[in-house]
């Protein structure tokens, strides 16, 4: 459960993933929460995020190999972060999509992938 200054910073999730929306038309935010809601609070799970230029710049300037790879995150809720990567046109990672999760697991692939 979250208690006082940790729910106060996911408390305003629900606000910058209807920013993100509002303001960058094409793009791909999702932000998912646990169905049981303890004393109306929600329960954050997963938040993905894919930007429409990062989508065309892969259009414009892909390569055959993506790197998918999973990360854990040092926090005091150890969440995972999974991403996907190319390279550019100048040999540079380039990042496609990224997805926060509570754990690496076979449902936190499958949901991001």
């Amino acid at each position: 459960m979250l208690h006082g200054s940790m729910f106060n910073h996911y408390s305003k999730l629900d606000r910058y993933i209807e920013e993100l929306n509002r303001s960058n038309s094409g793009s791909s935010f999702i932000l998912q929460t646990d169905p049981k809601i303890v004393k109306e609070i929600p329960i954050y799970q997963k938040i993905f995020v894919s930007f429409d230029g990062l989508k065309d710049g892969l259009l414009s300037a892909y390569r055959p190999v993506l790197c998918i790879d999973g990360n854990l995150l040092k926090a005091f809720l150890g969440c995972c972060l999974l991403f996907v990567i190319d390279t550019d046109g100048n040999n540079q990672m380039f990042l496609i999509a990224r997805v926060i999760v509570e754990v690496e697991n076979n449902d936190s692939w499958e949901c991001f992938l």
